[in-house]
C-alpha cells in the first residue's frame, strides 16, 4: 500500500505539469486484453483502450508498475474483470473520486461465444452510460459482434468435430477446462499452476490419463506453458499450450483469430497423435 501511495503522489506531480491533448475519442484503460478486445470491438472507432497487464501474464500475479499510474489517470475509465488482485488497493491508493470503475463482473471463459456475446452487452452498456452521445453506435457495434461472434464459434466447432472431439480424452490445466469441454472433447482431469503440484495428485492424474488413455495434455501459456510437460512425457500423450487471452500468441490480436489459433493448435495435435499411433 505505501508504495502505490508513494507512486501515485509522484506521477500526480508529473501530471500535473504536463498538458495532454484533446482527443474525439473515449479513452479507457483495461486490464487484460481480453477486456481491450471487447471494448474494441463495442466501442470502435470512438474508444480507445490501453491494456495494463501483456497478454502472455496471469492477471491474477500481476505487479502494478508506475507507468500503469500514469494510464489510469489518464483515462476516462477503468475496467476490470473483478479477479486483479491488485485493482482494489490501486485503486484506495489513488483515491480519484472522478476516475470510473467499471467491473465487467461476467463469469465463465470468455473464449466460448456465449460468454464472450454476455461481455460485449455489459460493456456496450458501460459505455453507452459513459458516453451517451455515442450509445447508438455502440448498441450497433454490439449487434454486428454478436452475429459475428456466433458464426466464429460455429465455424470453430464445425472444424473440431471434425476430429471426432468427443473420443479425444485428455487432461488439462483449469483455466483451459471450460473451452475444451465447449469444444466437446473429453476432459477426464484438470489441474493447477505447476508451483502447486504435489507427489499426490500427480500421482492421480498419472492414473487418470493411463486408465483413460489420454491423447493431449493441454497446458494454459498465462499458468504455466510447461506445465504438464511430465504428465505427458510419463503417458506418452501429444502436449500443446493454448492462450485464453488475445495476444498471447503473435498473430492474435482478437478474440476470433485467438479461438481460431487455440483450435488449429489442437487439430494439428490429433493429426500428431494419430500418425504416431499408425506408426
Amino acid at each position: 500500500m505505501k508504495r502505490l501511495s508513494l507512486l501515485f503522489f509522484a506521477f500526480s506531480l508529473i501530471l500535473g505539469g504536463c498538458a495532454s491533448r484533446q482527443s474525439t475519442r473515449l479513452r479507457v484503460v483495461a486490464t487484460t486484453s481480453m477486456l481491450s478486445t471487447v471494448i474494441q470491438d463495442v466501442g470502435g472507432d470512438n474508444v480507445k483502450c490501453d491494456v495494463l497487464v501483456p497478454p502472455g501474464s496471469c492477471p491474477g500475479h500481476y505487479d502494478i508498475r508506475p507507468g500503469d499510474i500514469v494510464g489510469i489517470l489518464n483515462g476516462g475509465a477503468l475496467f476490470w474483470h473483478g479477479y486483479e488482485s491488485f485493482i482494489p488497493a490501486l485503486l484506495n491508493s489513488l483515491g480519484k473520486k472522478n476516475l470510473k470503475v467499471c467491473k465487467v463482473d461476467v463469469s465463465g471463459d470468455w473464449l466460448i461465444p456465449s460468454v464472450y456475446i454476455h461481455a460485449g452487452r455489459v460493456v456496450e452498456r458501460m459505455l453507452s452510460s459513459i458516453d451517451p452521445i455515442h450509445a447508438k453506435q455502440y448498441s450497433r457495434n454490439f449487434n454486428a459482434l454478436e452475429i459475428q461472434t456466433q458464426q466464429t464459434g460455429e465455424e470453430v466447432l464445425n472444424e473440431i468435430h471434425s476430429t471426432d472431439a468427443k473420443n479425444i480424452r485428455l487432461l488439462c490445466s483449469n483455466q483451459q477446462a471450460p473451452l475444451l469441454t465447449w469444444m466437446g472433447f473429453d476432459v477426464v482431469g484438470v489441474y493447477g499452476r505447476a508451483e502447486h503440484f504435489t507427489p499426490e495428485n500427480l500421482h492421480r492424474l498419472l492414473t487418470i490419463a493411463k486408465r483413460n488413455r489420454v491423447s493431449l495434455v493441454v497446458d494454459n501459456l498465462q499458468s504455466g506453458p510447461d506445465s504438464g510437460l511430465q504428465l505427458t512425457h510419463d503417458v506418452g500423450a501429444v502436449h500443446v499450450t493454448l492462450s485464453n487471452f488475445p495476444g498471447g500468441f503473435n498473430g492474435t490480436p482478437t478474440w476470433a483469430t485467438c479461438l481460431q489459433r487455440n483450435a488449429q493448435i489442437l487439430i494439428d495435435a490429433i493429426r500428431k497423435k494419430r500418425m504416431s499411433n499408425q506408426k
